[in-house]
C-alpha cells in the first residue's frame, strides 16, 4: 500500500484541510474582535504563529490516532475490518464545508463593517523630510521642498489632519521608529522617502507606513527627468490620498500645490532654497533667503508663493525679541506690504499669503484686520498651524481670551513638536493664571528636542511664569550656547538681569533702543534713558513714541512727556489692544500724565475708559502678573487703597520681580503704608536670593 493511499485512508488530508479552514475561521474572528476591542497589533501575529505551530501536531495526531465509537485509539490497535475511517472522512467533509461557509460569512461581515465605520480609516498623517541621497549631498533644500509640497497638498484634503511642518521636520536625521514618531505627533500614518538627483535625472522614492503596525500601506519609486518633478509630486499625493481610503476624501482628486505646475523649474528651485534658508532663522540665512526669493520672482514674476515667502522673510527680520534681524517695524511693513498684496492678487486662495498679510497687519497694530486675515487663512487651509497660533494671539489682544485659548490649543494639536507653538501655549496658560499646567508640555518638548535652543526657550517661559528665575537663567544659558544668535533668548536674558538688578550683565544684552532706555532708567540715568530715542522718526514709530513718553514721565517730567503722550494716547485709544503692551501699561500712563498736568476732567474720562478695558480683560479670563499690576495701579488712581494693597501683596506672593514698585511714580503715595513696605521687602528678599543663585551659576559670587 502506497503512502499516499494510507494518508487518504487515515483522513490525514481531511484533518489538515479542516485545520487550515478552522485556522482561517479563527483568524477572521480574531481580526474582527481585535479591531473592536483595540487589541495590540502583535496579538494577531501571535495567533498566526500559534496556529502555524499547531498544524504539524494536528496531522501527526490524524496519522497516529483514530476516532472510534469507543473513543480515540492508536491506529495500530484497530482492526481495519472494523475501522470507521470512511464514515469519519464523510463527517470531516461536512465539518469543512460548514466551517468554510461560516468563515466566508465572517469575512463578508468584516469587509462590510470596515467600509461602514469611518473610524477605521486613516484620518491623520505626518510627512517627514525626505532624505537627500544625491551624490554630492547638496540637495537638502530640494528634498525638503518636495516633502513640504506634499505636506501642503495633503493639508488641503477634506477630513485629513496633517501634522505641521515644524513638528514633522523636527525628527529630521533622528532615525527613530515610525511608531515613536507617530505617537509623538498623534497621527495614524507616516509618509517618508528619499530624493536622488544627478544632473537632470531624478529618483523619488516614497512610502506610507501605518503607525500602529509599522507595515507599509503603499510605496513606489519614480524615475523621471527633473522637469517632471511637479508631475511626480501630484502622483505621490494622489497615491497617498487613495491609500488613506477613498471614503475619507470622498473620492476627490488631490489638489496640487499652489501654482507649482505652472512655474519655471529654475524659479521653483530658487523658491525652495529661499524657503529652506528662511526656516533656519539666523541673521546669516535670512539675507540669503531674500536673495533666493528675489531670484525666484525675477524668473517667475507671476509665482505667488515666492512673493509670500519673501514677505514672510522680512517679518522675521524685524528687530524684536521674537524675530531675527535689524529692520525696524516700519521698514518691514514698507517692504512686505506690496509683496503680500501681489501674492494675494495672483492667488487669492494661497493661505500662506493671508497669514503673512495678518502678520504685517499686526505689526501695524491693526489687530481686528489681522484676526480677519488669519481667519481667512484657516478657511483656505484648516491644517495651517501658524494661522491658528497667530489667530490665538490676535484674539487675546482683542480681549477674546477663551477663543484665543481654543485657537492656540488647536495649533498645539496640529504642531505639537513646534517649540514656538508650545511656548505660545505656555504663555496662554500664564495669562490665564494657570502657569503650572504648562510643566508637562514644556518638559516634553525639551525631552524630544534636547539640542534645540527654541525648545529650551519654551521651558524657560514656564520657569519665568512660575517665578523660578534661577532655573530659567540656567536654561537660557544652555540655549544661548546652542544658538548665540537667537534674539529671543538674548531678550529674555536682558530682562532677567534687568529685573534682578544685575545691570552690568544686562548691558551686554541690550540690543534695542527700548531695552537700552529701560536699563538707563533703572540705573537712574534719566538723560540717557530719554536720549536713546533721539534720531527715531516718532511720527512714524508710534510704539517708540509711547515708550519715550513713559520714560520722560518716570523721569519726573509730565510736562516734557505731554506732546509724546498725547500722540501716543491718540494712537493707543484708537485700538484698546494697544493699551496692554507688556511693561508699557499705556492706559495708566495716559491718565497719570493728564493728572500731573492738571487736566482732571480729561483724566477722569480717560480713567473710566481704561478701567473698562482692564475689567473686560479680567472678565475674559486674564489672570497674569501684568493684569494684577494694571489693576493695582488703577486702584491707586481711583483712591481705593485697600484694593491696591491687596493686589500689591498678591504680586509679592507671586514673586513678581518684574514689577518696579519703587520706581513706578503711581505707587509713591503707598510707600508709607506698612502693608506696602512689607510686601515690597518680601519681594526684595526673594529677588536677592535669586540674584545670588544666578551669580553663583556664573561663578561671580
Amino acid at each position: 500500500m502506497s503512502l499516499l493511499t494510507e494518508l487518504k485512508r487515515r483522513n490525514v488530508f481531511r484533518v489538515g484541510a479542516a485545520y487550515l479552514v478552522l485556522s482561517w475561521l479563527l483568524l477572521q474572528i480574531g481580526d474582527v474582535l481585535f479591531g473592536m476591542l483595540d487589541v495590540p497589533y502583535w496579538a494577531g501575529r501571535l495567533l498566526i504563529g500559534l496556529l502555524a505551530i499547531g498544524f504539524i501536531p494536528a496531522v501527526v495526531f490524524a496519522w497516529v490516532y483514530e476516532l472510534t465509537p469507543e473513543g480515540i485509539k492508536r491506529e495500530s490497535e484497530i482492526d481495519r475490518e472494523t475501522s470507521i475511517t470512511p464514515q469519519t472522512g464523510r463527517r470531516l467533509n461536512w465539518v469543512i464545508i460548514v466551517m468554510m461557509a461560516f468563515a466566508l460569512g465572517i469575512y463578508g461581515f468584516d469587509r462590510f463593517t470596515r467600509q461602514a465605520e469611518p473610524d477605521r480609516s486613516y484620518e491623520s498623517v505626518a510627512v517627514l523630510p525626505f532624505v537627500d541621497l544625491s551624490p554630492e549631498g547638496d540637495q537638502e533644500y530640494f528634498s525638503d521642498g518636495i516633502a513640504e509640497e506634499l505636506l501642503n497638498v495633503l493639508a488641503r484634503q477634506p477630513g485629513l489632519r496633517v501634522a505641521a511642518r515644524t513638528s514633522s521636520f523636527a525628527f529630521k536625521g533622528q532615525n527613530l521608529p515610525v511608531t515613536d514618531i507617530g505617537e509623538a505627533l498623534d497621527v495614524a500614518a507616516i509618509l517618508e522617502g528619499s530624493v536622488r538627483r544627478a544632473g537632470n535625472q531624478l529618483r523619488v522614492s516614497a512610502q506610507l507606513v501605518e503607525v500602529e503596525s509599522g507595515f507599509q500601506l503603499w510605496s513606489d519609486v519614480y524615475d523621471r527627468e527633473l522637469r517632471d518633478i511637479f508631475t511626480v509630486q501630484d502622483e505621490i499625493a494622489g497615491a497617498i490620498v487613495e491609500a488613506m481610503t477613498a471614503a475619507l476624501v470622498g473620492n476627490s482628486s488631490p489638489e496640487t500645490a499652489a501654482g507649482s505646475n505652472e512655474v519655471d523649474l529654475e524659479a521653483y528651485q530658487a523658491f525652495l532654497e529661499g524657503r529652506f534658508l528662511a526656516e533656519q532663522r539666523t541673521s546669516t540665512s535670512l539675507p540669503m533667503s531674500v536673495k533666493a526669493f528675489e531670484q525666484a520672482i525675477a524668473l517667475a514674476p507671476d509665482y505667488a508663493p515666492a512673493y509670500a515667502g519673501l514677505a514672510n522673510t522680512y517679518t522675521l527680520m524685524e528687530q524684536s525679541p521674537t524675530s531675527y534681524g535689524q529692520l525696524s517695524r516700519r521698514e518691514v511693513i514698507q517692504l512686505g506690504r506690496p509683496l503680500v498684496e501681489r501674492a494675494m492678487a495672483l492667488d487669492p486662495g494661497l493661505a500662506e499669503a493671508h497669514v503673512v498679510n495678518g502678520l504685517l497687519l499686526e505689526l501695524a497694530f491693526e489687530q481686528q484686520a489681522a484676526v480677519d486675515a488669519f481667519t481667512r487663512a484657516i478657511e483656505l487651509n484648516p491644517n495651517l498651524a501658524l494661522a491658528h497660533r497667530r489667530l490665538g494671539v490676535g484674539l487675546n489682544r482683542l480681549g477674546r481670551v477663551s477663543e484665543g485659548s481654543a485657537a492656540k490649543r488647536r495649533a498645539l494639536e496640529l504642531d505639537p513638536m513646534s517649540p514656538v507653538t508650545v511656548q505660545n501655549w505656555i504663555v496662554q496658560l500664564g495669562f490665564l493664571g494657570r502657569a503650572e499646567e504648562g510643566r508637562e508640555v514644556a518638559e516634553r518638548i525639551v525631552r524630544l528636542r534636547p539640542n534645540d535652543s527654541r525648545a529650551l526657550g519654551a521651558l524657560t517661559t514656564y520657569y519665568r511664569f512660575t517665578a523660578q528665575f534661577d532655573l530659567a537663567h540656567a536654561t537660557l544659558k544652555k540655549a544661548e550656547a546652542l544658538d548665540p544668535e537667537n534674539t529671543s533668548d538674548r531678550a529674555s536674558l536682558f530682562y532677567a538681569y534687568l529685573d534682578l538688578g544685575l545691570f552690568g550683565l544686562a548691558r551686554d544684552y541690550a540690543d534695542s533702543s527700548i531695552q537700552r532706555s529701560l536699563l538707563a532708567l533703572a540705573e537712574g540715568r534719566c538723560a540717557d534713558a530719554v536720549s536713546t530715542f533721539d534720531g527715531a522718526d516718532l511720527s512714524k514709530e508710534r510704539l517708540l513714541q509711547a515708550w519715550k513718553a513713559k520714560v520722560q514721565q518716570w523721569c519726573g517730567s509730565a510736562a516734557a512727556a505731554a506732546e509724546n503722550m498725547d500722540a501716543a494716547a491718540t494712537w493707543a485709544l484708537a485700538q484698546p489692544a494697544r493699551l496692554g503692551i507688556p511693561r508699557l501699561d499705556l492706559g495708566v500712563e495716559i491718565v497719570w500724565n493728564l493728572r500731573e498736568r492738571g487736566e482732571q476732567e480729561e483724566a477722569r474720562s480717560r480713567l473710566v475708559f481704561v478701567e473698562a478695558v482692564v475689567r473686560e480683560r479680567r472678565e475674559a479670563g486674564l489672570g497674569n502678573v501684568q493684569q494684577d499690576y494694571a489693576e493695582a495701579r488703577l486702584a491707586v488712581l481711583t483712591g481705593d487703597v485697600p484694593v491696591a494693597l491687596d493686589l500689591v501683596e498678591k504680586l509679592a506672593d507671586r514673586r513678581a520681580i518684574d514689577v518696579p514698585f519703587m520706581q513706578d511714580p503711581v505707587f509713591r503715595e503707598l510707600q508709607d503704608e506698612p502693608r506696602f513696605r512689607a510686601a515690597v521687602e518680601r519681594l526684595e528678599q526673594y529677588r536677592t536670593r535669586q540674584r545670588q543663585a544666578i551669580l553663583a551659576q556664573l561663578g561671580q559670587e
